[in-house]
């Protein structure tokens, strides 16, 4: 009954919030089928000089604008604000942007992380701008992605109280508390996010065996992959080669299993394209996670899940979960927002475990040796590594498409192989976090014993990178 009363309040508060903004925003300006009135923030905004705002930014962020502002190329200046709006730096410049493009990749790709981002959320002008698209755009594309991030604006505030709430409690030694109000606050993580994923695909069903030839288990570990591009295609080709020779147990990704929103359907085309047939002639089993891009589109998340049962490859048993396989066990979460439902589970399957070796997989890397180390790690750093800490022995991520080995945290081997085919990314040769770093295309391998568990990066040439291994 608390559950029930607790969600119902919930969703009563969110619908009055929506409807007091949607009441405010109506009040703001006239109807949208005729030519809305300027604000005084947006004629600002629209009479700024791009080429004036983008000389004021540092050299990176300077070329990501003069792309935006000077190409013609669609998918470069798409890519460019996707990167751009990561970067408080580059605020203004984002912001005028957005009230005068007309690109709707560009537009969808520069807002669709809007909400996600700490400046954009701190930034009084963002929701004014957000409705002047959603006024004025003639791309359904674009009103549709720009609606979606003033419904996620509104909807974080109320989610944020209940977060808070159970972080009061837990301070307070009222843990019980805290526990009985976890399943509010994972509601409201999904209106949050905006996710069509009832709570029965949220749960992790009990832990499972995956059945393997013998020991040492051998894991092909790859991330963000699912692009249709020559170099997801020809990364697939040298996994193929790799299992041919070596062959593997079973496979695990990282996220970003399909760019840019995921796939809105267990049927999709894609499924076929861009997974059953670059990895399916392994005849092997492939655990997946969620990565942010998968769950851009609502559907997608429950469209990856019920895959499972379409597909002799593709495995997803819910949002999180936990299997055994030979000495070692996995456990798969959904890094997009660490729930505190999540959190428990995380923490007491790691506990309960008995396993040789504790293996964590999910999308973020809590460290990374890039030149940057954004807000988005250091929140995701200060929930994850207290649950993996004295608990994991490895953590795998994806999102930095590259291949890394970081050094250890807190007695944790981390690891990133997200080379799997989308655009490659930097990395930082001399951050002190860096035990290996490279800009590639390929994949990882893990081979786990009683006693050793060896990690192996592989380029889309079947070149061997790097290998490390270690013993308990």
């Amino acid at each position: 009954m608390r559950k029930n009363v607790l969600a119902l309040a919930l969703l009563a508060a969110a619908a009055l919030a929506a409807r007091a903004e949607g009441l405010q925003a109506a009040a703001a300006k006239p109807d949208v089928s005729a030519a809305p009135a300027e604000s005084p923030t947006i004629r600002q905004l629209r009479r700024a000089s791009l080429e004036a705002l983008a000389a004021k930014l540092p050299a990176k962020e300077r070329a990501w604008a003069e792309t935006l502002r000077t190409s013609s190329d669609s998918e470069k200046r798409a890519e460019a604000g996707n990167e751009l709006v990561d970067r408080p730096d580059a605020t203004d410049f984002v912001l005028a942007l957005l009230v005068r493009e007309k690109d709707p990749k560009v537009l969808r790709y520069t807002m669709m992380n809007i909400y996600a981002i700490p400046h954009f959320r701190e930034e009084p002008r963002i929701r004014e701008v957000l409705r002047y698209v959603v006024a004025t755009s003639a791309e359904p594309a674009a009103v549709e992605v720009a609606l979606e991030q003033l419904r996620a604006l509104s909807m974080h505030a109320l989610r944020t109280a209940m977060s808070d709430r159970i972080a009061r409690e837990k301070t307070a030694g009222h843990d019980e508390l805290a526990a009985a109000l976890a399943p509010a606050e994972d509601r409201a993580i999904n209106l949050d996010r905006g996710l069509m994923l009832p709570t029965f695909l949220r749960r992790s069903p009990p832990v499972f065996e995956k059945k393997v030839h013998g020991v040492p288990v051998r894991v092909l570990a790859f991330g963000d992959f699912g692009t249709g591009s020559d170099e997801q295609k020809a990364t697939a080709a040298a996994m193929r080669r790799y299992h041919a020779s070596h062959p593997f147990d079973f496979g695990l990704t990282l996220g970003d299993n399909f760019y840019g929103e995921g796939l809105p359907s267990p049927d999709h085309p894609r499924w076929k394209e861009q997974f059953e047939e670059l990895y399916g002639p392994m005849d092997i089993e492939i655990f997946a996670c969620f990565g942010n891009h998968d769950e851009y589109d609502p559907d997608s998340p429950a469209a990856e899940i019920l895959r499972s049962s379409r597909s002799d490859s593709w495995r997803m048993p819910a949002q999180f979960y936990t299997y055994t396989a030979g000495p070692a066990q996995f456990f798969a979460i959904d890094c997009n927002d660490m729930s505190e439902v999540q959190q428990r589970w995380l923490r007491d399957a790691l506990d309960a475990s008995r396993a040789r070796w504790k293996i964590v997989y999910g999308h973020f890397p809590p460290f990374l040796a890039a030149d940057y180390e954004n807000g988005e790690f250091k929140e995701f750093s200060r929930v994850i590594m207290p649950i993996l800490r004295g608990r994991a022995d490895v953590y795998f991520a994806g999102h930095h498409h590259s291949l890394q080995h970081v050094r250890d945290v807190d007695g944790v081997h981390l690891f990133i192989s997200a080379g799997g085919g989308a655009g490659l990314y930097d990395v930082d040769e001399k951050s002190p976090r860096k035990v290996f770093a490279k800009s590639e295309n390929g994949f990882a391998v893990m081979e786990i014993a009683e006693g050793s568990l060896d990690v192996r990066f592989v380029d889309k040439d079947s070149r061997l990178l790097y290998e490390t291994a270690f013993s308990k």
